[in-house]
């Protein structure tokens, strides 16, 4: 007998140069799953992804909570009740009903700020009358007497603190914007004709940008806004202002994965916003609203904050 069977020890097989290792297996199987997974991939989850903020969880509750709640889901039904009704291709529907939700709104800037402006108007007597108010040397009758010359004057005026730009445009706007956006991205997650309704080199209004030039405009067109509206509503704050100049900067890389259809919202929202702006500063536009002249006003004061 042979040296190998007298011993009793088999000779092992020799390895089979192609089969598979079990390492390689895995990353297959994990490089499958990946590329499925990407396939799989919602408008949701690439704004989840340029955000970062949020687990998937988290964020996929929230942003529901908020869609399902009432004045979003009558915008989404509007939306598509405009499409239906003119037929129009989803880019012009949401450009057309932006424009509409903006004119809705413009009644309430012309109010706010020709309060606001006629208040600043104001502020020279309203700081004499406030000094006999404060004055211990006052007596009761002085004091209510600049007290009734207060009231005259708002009276007089047609105008009155109280209904502040400082606090009524953040109480009315944000809800009324906020539930539109929201409306148009439960439109761009779940309605599927978005995603042939879109124009030029964004025909799908359901996926995000891939020239990134939508997010730029959008950022650029903010920024033209905030530099515009300074002058608008008579205030000053250079810390503050800076903090919205790079919020608009910052809009670009964190908006990039958004769906083509907010930016039809976004951009249109903000050219609107910047005519509006320049159309005000004319003196006869100002003459048909009440709206206190520029060259009238007292010289601007920069806030410290």
């Amino acid at each position: 007998s042979s040296s190998s069977s007298s011993s009793g020890v088999s000779p092992s097989p020799a390895p089979s140069p192609t089969a598979p290792s079990s390492s390689s297996g895995v990353e297959d199987a994990v490089a499958v799953s990946a590329s499925a997974d990407a396939s799989d991939e919602t408008p949701f989850h690439t704004i989840e992804r340029s955000l970062g903020y949020w687990d998937s969880e988290s964020a996929q509750e929230v942003l529901h909570h908020l869609s399902d709640l009432w004045l979003p889901t009558q915008f989404e039904h509007l939306l598509l009740a405009l499409h239906s009704w003119t037929g129009l291709p989803w880019y012009a529907t949401l450009v057309v009903s932006t424009l509409t939700l903006r004119i809705f709104t413009f009644p309430f800037n012309v109010l706010l700020a020709r309060n606001q402006l006629r208040v600043k108007l104001l502020r020279s007597e309203m700081e004499e009358l406030h000094g006999v108010l404060t004055s211990p040397q006052s007596n009761e009758t002085q004091r209510h007497a600049a007290a009734s010359s207060i009231h005259q004057l708002f009276r007089q005026r047609a105008c009155h603190p109280v209904f502040s730009i400082d606090w009524v445009i953040p109480l009315l706007f944000p809800p009324i914007f906020l539930s539109y956006f929201l409306s148009i991205l439960n439109l761009c997650m779940g309605e599927g004709t978005m995603a042939t309704g879109g124009c030029l080199w964004f025909p799908d209004l359901m996926s995000p940008d891939v020239t990134n030039f939508l997010p730029i405009v959008s950022g650029l067109t903010w920024l033209a806004v905030i530099e515009h509206s300074g002058s608008q509503f008579y205030f000053s704050s250079p810390r503050l202002k800076f903090w919205m100049r790079m919020s608009a900067v910052s809009l670009i890389p964190l908006t990039h994965a958004m769906p083509a259809g907010i930016f039809c919202f976004w951009i249109s929202s903000n050219l609107w916003e910047i005519a509006r702006l320049h159309v005000m500063r004319n003196d006869r536009v100002r003459d048909v609203f009440g709206i206190p002249r520029l060259s009238t006003l007292p010289p601007l004061t920069p806030t410290v904050w």
